[in-house]
């Protein structure tokens, strides 16, 4: 990948986002703080041996003009002395160091725009470096503090549903104790009719005794 496109991807780099996908944020944001730091030192190679090409290409145009404006002397002063062949021969080699010049020019030119488009880039990312390694702190409290009220909101909610839960729990355990104590009642109250059937009989049979003792003793008189 080259300089220019790592550079561009750590620049559209959200930092929010580094940090929530990372496990460890402060070893992820030092590692950020590594690359950018990487980045900005092989930005300022690259510029810098930029900005030599285009200083021996800037050299190189102005040695072809150089020798451009020196044969076209040379052309006008063989004319004047009346040496025809001398300034055509001046003259093509005007044609060639112009050509020649015209091709260094577009090169040089593509040159200077690569620089100032990597003088860009560095001043870019020479910024972000600076504003992040300003941040480092805060960015990691800002982090911690985040994570720490999304714990407690999940904590909250957590403790909400048990709450739910618990008031379930009882609502259930009422209503069995209550069919409990029903179930109870209803044996208590099989059991009280048991025994008022059974005084009943107990006193018809008592009934029957009386008047069958009642009719022995009238039997007896007679």
């Amino acid at each position: 990948m080259g300089i220019l496109n790592r550079i561009s991807t750590i620049l559209k780099a959200n930092l929010n986002d580094v940090l929530d996908r990372a496990e460890n944020p402060e070893v992820m944001l030092d590692q950020y703080i590594r690359d950018l730091e990487n980045a900005v030192s092989e930005a300022r190679e690259e510029l810098i041996n930029s900005m030599a090409d285009e200083k021996r290409l800037a050299a190189k145009l102005e040695e072809r003009n150089r020798q451009v404006r020196m044969w076209q002397a040379n052309a006008e002063q063989a004319v004047q002395l009346g040496k025809d062949e001398a300034a055509k021969s001046a003259l093509r080699a005007v044609r060639a160091y112009q050509e020649e010049a015209q091709a260094v020019s577009a090169t040089w030119q593509e040159q200077k725009d690569k620089v100032a488009e990597l003088q860009g880039q560095y001043e870019l990312v020479e910024k972000k470096l600076a504003s992040v390694n300003s941040e480092r702190d805060s960015l990691l409290a800002r982090y911690t503090t985040t994570r720490v009220k999304e714990k407690v909101t999940t904590a909250k909610v957590k403790v909400d549903k048990a709450k739910v839960a618990i008031k379930g729990v009882e609502r259930m355990k009422e209503r069995m104790e209550t069919e409990a104590a029903r179930a109870e009642a209803r044996e208590e109250m099989a059991s009280m009719s048991s025994a008022v059937q059974d005084a009943e009989k107990l006193q018809a049979e008592l009934d029957i005794e009386a008047r069958l003792a009642e009719l022995k003793a009238k039997l007896a008189a007679k």
